[in-house]
């Protein structure tokens, strides 16, 4: 016990003091009061307690759609005379399927949030279009579940914002699909937008969201936004989800110049707003139309891919969904292999590449940096396209900075793959 009236223990840490001749003639001792090495403990064991509790959550959560992916593929297969039941067993997968990219996708935006790689694009956007995209998923939901749903989109003006309309969809929907998830039947959600300040330069928004939910007890709502938890083992058992949605919210929100702030009482509901100032744009009349098409059609016949991925499934998939677009496709299982067959065949054989990142013998990276560095006419001018599940940022920076002309995320998006491929091969 020292003077202070502190208690204060010696720990030995194992950092060798060499004499001279090499011989260790001590060790350093470090003193550190006992207070405050308890309460860093307890810090770490209870941050440690959270995130093994989130990743049984986790668990629990990733294997409730793939029960239903496996199960009803399992139906499909037994039922494939009954068109109907088919079809309703696919849709049931695909939406299963949609749900867990969902959840990956909140981890893979928590991760970016922690490491500060998320970056923040933007491109001009219809408000209105915005405002019309978000209703016509939330409405869906509301009628599934007997909830009246109310906006003011009649009154917005049909401004053009300079922003990033993805995470700004993304936070909102986040927010109302919790307003649905803990609103009861007949209840009411509302959702309205409202222009502050506006000039022909730059206008200041504000989004409303209010429901008659279960509402956020008070000694709750400093935990609203905090990552790897849930309010409640009830709400987590019935109402799913990673728990993350708020959390990857509010630091969206931060990155755009605003802060999400909410009222709530128990039993009455929850208001969430929050307000984000805008540069104004001018935008082209087709730009908010793009994707809004039936899905594009590929049609051409005579060109050549080589499909360099060492997963057969993943190498059916690319089949099939090109299978009427008229194309030659060859298959090859990893990097070296597709650089044996570039470096062999006539310069213009392969009009395009798509390739895997992680493959055995050689990864898609060491692959496209030999054959960027063949000699010959094409080897730097063919589209070589990434086609990997690395989707962060830096895995895409990584790819152009290997030659590759693109990047395409796993799973591939059809109309994606569709439009990237007529742009390459015209």
């Amino acid at each position: 016990t020292y003077p202070d009236g502190h208690k204060r223990m010696l720990e030995t840490i194992k950092i060798p003091m060499h004499g001279s001749d090499g011989q260790i003639i001590g060790l350093l001792g470090v003193g550190r009061d006992i207070t405050e090495r308890k309460a860093i403990e307890e810090a770490a064991q209870e941050a440690s307690r959270t995130k093994s509790r989130f990743l049984a959550h986790m668990s629990h959560e990733i294997r409730t759609p793939m029960n239903a992916i496996i199960g009803m593929a399992q139906v499909a297969k037994r039922s494939m005379d009954d068109k109907e039941k088919t079809m309703r067993s696919i849709d049931q997968i695909l939406a299963s399927s949609h749900h867990l990219l969902r959840l990956l996708n909140d981890v893979l935006d928590m991760s970016k949030i922690e490491s500060g790689k998320m970056e923040m694009f933007v491109a001009p956007f219809s408000l209105r279009q915005a405002y019309m995209e978000v209703n016509s998923i939330i409405r869906q939901r509301c009628d599934e579940k007997n909830i009246r749903y109310f906006d003011n989109m009649d009154e917005v003006p049909d401004i053009v914002l300079l922003g990033n309309k993805l995470r700004i969809n993304q936070v909102i929907i986040n927010i109302l699909g919790n307003a649905v998830k803990f609103t009861p039947e007949g209840g009411r959600v509302d959702f309205n937008i409202t222009i502050l300040d506006m000039t022909d330069s730059f206008a200041v928004v504000r989004f409303d969201i209010k429901d008659t939910g279960i509402g956020i007890a008070e000694e709750d709502l400093p935990r609203v936004f905090g990552a790897f938890e849930q309010l409640g083992t009830t709400v987590d058992a019935n109402i799913g989800g990673t728990g993350l949605g708020l959390s990857i919210s509010q630091n969206i929100v931060r990155l755009m110049g605003g802060e999400i702030t909410v009222q709530s009482q128990p039993g009455k509901g929850s208001a969430f707003s929050f307000t984000l100032p805008f540069e104004r744009a001018e935008i082209l009349e087709d730009a908010d139309s793009v994707g809004k098409e039936e899905l594009p059609v590929l049609s051409t016949p005579g060109k050549r891919i080589l499909l360099a991925e060492d997963v057969e499934i993943n190498r059916m998939i690319i089949l099939e969904l090109l299978d009427q677009s008229g194309m030659e496709i060859v298959e090859v299982e990893n990097g070296q292999t597709a650089l044996e067959l570039f470096e062999k065949s006539e310069p213009g054989y392969f009009n395009l590449i798509l390739m895997d990142i992680q493959m055995p013998v050689m990864d898609g990276y060491q692959a496209t940096r030999a054959i960027r560095a063949l000699e010959r006419s094409d080897a730097k001018t063919v589209p070589i396209i990434a086609m990997t599940a690395n989707a962060y940022i830096e895995d895409v920076k990584r790819s152009l900075d290997a030659g590759m002309n693109e990047h395409l995320t796993k799973p591939v998006n059809v109309e994606d793959l569709i439009n990237m491929l007529k742009k390459w091969l015209r």
